[in-house]
Parts: C-alpha cells; sequence; structure tokens
C-alpha cells in the first residue's frame, strides 16, 4: 500500500475492523441473491458456482483499487475525495459526490418502498407510502444517534440474512444425506451452452450481488487504522460473501435442475420446499425484511458522509463555502451541522469557486483579497496536503476567524 494520507479528523473513530467486516458483508449480502440464483442456472446450467466465482475475481480486483485509495486518502467522501485528489478540480469531486448522493437518496427510497409493501403486509397492513415514511425516519434517528449504534444494528441484521442463505445450504446437505438430489448438475453446462460465453454472461449478472462494498470507503474517516483495517475487512467481506454465494448456487443445482430454477421467480424457496424441511412462510418475509431494512440503512450511512465532506473541505456550493459537519453536537454521535465562524463572502464573479480544499486563508485585514497576498499575486499556490498538485487562491476572509482552521491545509511556494 502506499504512504496513507494523513489529517486531522474530526470525526471520531469508533468502527473496528470486525464492525466494518459486517458492515461490508451486510452491504453485499441482500435480498437479490434469492433471484439472481436462478437467472444464472438460465444461462450456464448447473454450474452455478462458476459465474459467482468469477464474477468474485472481478469484485476483488475492483476493491484492490478502493483498498489502495482509502489506505492513502482515509477521508468521509469516497469517490468525491479520489475524484478531488485525480483532478484537482473542487467542481468535479462536487459533482461526483452530488451523484453518488442522489443514487443514496434513491436508493434509499427505493428501499424503502420495498420494505413498506409486500414484505410487511405479511405482518401488517399499512399503506405503502406511510409504512416507507416511517421507516426512514426509524433509520435516520438510528443513523443520527451514532455510528457504533448504527453498526450494531447492522450487526444483528447481517446475521439474519446469513441465517437465510445458511438454511438454503442446510437443506441441500440434508437432502444429499437422504439420498437424493443430484450432485452431478453442478458440474453440467446446459444442454446447447458455449461454456465460455455462458459463465462470462452469468458473470456480469453475478457481479451484482457483490455490488455494495464501494459504499465503505465513505466510513474511512471513522475507522480505526484505516490502513491496516480497511484491506483486511473488505477483502475478508468479500471473500465470504463469494463463498456463500458459491455455496448458494452448488445447493440449488444439487435439489433441482436448472430448468425449474430458471423458471422459477423465487428459486432458494423452492430449493428449501423440495428438501422437505417445514420452514414457516413468513420466516423468508422476515428475512427480506431485515434485508431491505439494512440495505437502507448501510445506503443512508453512506449518504450522510458526503455532506460532511463537503463541508469540511470546502467543497459545497455557497458564498461562503458551506458548513462543516465534522463534529458531533451534544448527547449525539454522529455528524451533524456546526458552520464554521462567519467569513466575508468572495468578491462578486470570483473565479474560484466552489471553495477548494486547499484554500489560502492568509488575509490580515478585515475585508477579503483577490488573490490572496501571500500567494504573491498568483492565482495558485502549491499544495502541501497533496503534494504535486496546485490549489487556488481563495480570496481569503480574517486570519482570526475560520482561517486557521482552513490555513494548515495549504503552503508552500506560490504556483505560475
Amino acid at each position: 500500500m502506499t504512504q496513507q494520507h494523513t489529517v486531522g479528523s474530526a470525526l471520531k473513530r469508533d468502527i473496528t475492523g470486525p464492525l466494518l467486516f459486517l458492515f461490508i458483508l451486510g452491504d453485499v449480502l441482500g435480498a437479490g441473491v434469492y433471484a439472481l440464483v436462478g437467472t444464472i442456472a438460465g444461462r450456464v446450467g448447473g454450474v452455478t458456482w462458476a459465474p459467482m466465482l468469477l464474477a468474485l475475481v472481478l469484485a476483488l480486483l475492483t476493491a484492490a483499487s478502493y483498498a489502495e485509495l482509502v489506505t492513502k486518502y482515509p477521508r468521509a467522501g469516497g469517490a468525491a475525495v479520489f475524484a478531488e485528489r485525480a483532478f484537482g478540480v473542487p467542481l468535479v469531486s462536487y459533482l461526483v459526490g452530488f451523484c453518488m448522493l442522489a443514487a443514496g437518496v434513491v436508493s434509499a427510497a427505493a428501499l424503502a418502498l420495498a420494505f413498506s409493501g409486500d414484505y410487511l403486509s405479511v405482518f401488517l397492513d399499512v399503506p405503502p407510502t406511510a409504512g416507507a415514511a416511517v421507516f426512514l425516519v426509524l433509520v435516520a434517528l438510528l443513523n443520527a444517534r451514532g455510528i457504533k449504534e448504527s453498526l450494531r444494528a447492522n450487526v444483528v441484521m447481517t446475521a439474519v440474512e446469513l441465517t437465510g442463505l445458511l438454511i438454503v445450504v442446510v437443506a441441500a446437505a440434508l437432502l444429499l444425506g437422504r439420498g437424493e438430489g443430484d450432485p452431478g448438475r453442478a458440474l453440467s453446462f446446459g444442454e446447447g451452452v458455449d461454456p465460455l460465453p455462458a459463465v462470462l454472461g452469468g458473470a456480469l449478472l453475478a457481479y451484482y450481488s457483490f455490488v455494495g462494498f464501494e459504499t465503505s470507503a465513505n466510513v474511512a474517516e471513522e475507522l480505526r487504522e484505516p490502513s491496516r483495517t480497511y484491506p483486511r475487512a473488505l477483502f475478508g467481506a468479500l471473500t465470504a460473501a463469494g463463498v456463500m454465494y458459491v455455496l448458494v448456487g452448488t445447493a440449488a443445482s444439487v435439489v433441482l435442475p436448472a430448468e425449474r430454477l430458471a423458471a422459477s421467480s423465487a428459486p432458494l424457496l423452492d430449493v428449501v420446499a423440495a428438501s422437505g424441511i417445514a420452514v414457516p412462510g413468513w420466516l423468508f418475509s422476515l428475512i427480506a425484511l431485515v434485508a431491505v431494512a439494512n440495505g437502507a440503512l448501510l445506503t443512508m450511512i453512506m449518504a450522510s458522509r458526503l455532506p460532511t465532506a463537503w463541508g469540511c473541505r470546502g467543497c459545497s456550493p455557497g458564498p461562503s463555502g458551506g458548513s462543516c459537519r465534522g463534529a458531533a453536537p451534544p448527547g449525539r454521535r454522529s455528524p451533524g451541522p456546526r458552520p464554521w465562524p462567519s467569513c466575508s463572502p468572495p468578491p462578486a464573479g470570483s473565479w474560484s469557486w466552489p471553495r477548494p480544499w486547499c484554500c489560502c486563508c492568509c488575509s490580515s485585514s478585515s475585508a477579503p483579497t483577490s488573490p490572496c497576498s501571500c500567494c504573491g499575486g498568483s492565482r495558485w499556490r502549491t499544495s502541501t496536503s497533496a503534494p504535486g498538485r496546485r490549489c487556488p487562491c481563495w480570496p481569503c476572509c480574517p486570519a482570526s476567524s475560520c482561517c486557521p482552521s482552513r490555513a494548515p491545509r495549504c503552503g508552500g511556494a506560490a504556483g505560475s
């Protein structure tokens, strides 16, 4: 790994290695695999484990990039942070972060509606819109309480998700123990299937079941020893999920032929039913509810860290660069709004919006200067926090107000 980019953090480092492992595992596992096995079986036949393995390899390659970047820049913001470091343009970082935030909001809304729909109706009959609104409020309250409490809830829900997949594996094992099932199906492709294109196509579908681990980059600033903890938890969680998916896919092929799996809308439920195990019908509805709730919880954790990154690094739009959300207000353990001390707004038509991470706060006068006097009249200055990068000189506010909190992020000689 490259040398870690160390900058002081205002977020509490409450996330340990095991909690991060279960964060990633809980985000990767989900209700989608219950239908995905049948789709993959329709492409490759009984060899459902082969696309799963290839998808795991592809996911690990992507994870290696995240491990490298997170250990170098362990800051809240994930891909938005990486985009700023790569291009040195705050607007690019803002746009990347905004897209991630928009995707998170839409995902949370969709998961909330899924939670209050057919799954919840098994236990409680409520209007879907009202149920979704109450669900989102409860998840938001849990997130506002703190990251440690949110991840403890994730531990319980991840255990429930794993239980559902383990039931499928145990059901297949019991069926084989009775001398039933056909282990040979797990090694045979479907009739008329070309193995290589089929496995590659199935791997593209299977890769969807590994999506979610990238959200863990947004909590890097709250990790203890991120350079050591993050790679271990990331690769460990993906490997554990891959092993579970391979076992589940193999178990399904052993119990039922590929044609039945492909034709079913709930193939894993059919596997359990075919094994003869008496499983209550509501059990898998409960597991699906928990999986959806866990997905929404972790998505909202990710989304809440993006404004944190913008506010504390000055990438959010506005006349004074937004607010810093890096500190937890009294009585709470999650980031909340905490504005910077007031600053004079930049001159009209200033070229330095949105405020860059490396702002040059050095003016000693009461009025902002454009550009800063310490830049020697230049619009660019070499950054000490990101060697080799230059940052625009921000028209400064007085050094006695907001500048001391930002000044250490920029230094060195003025650029051209």
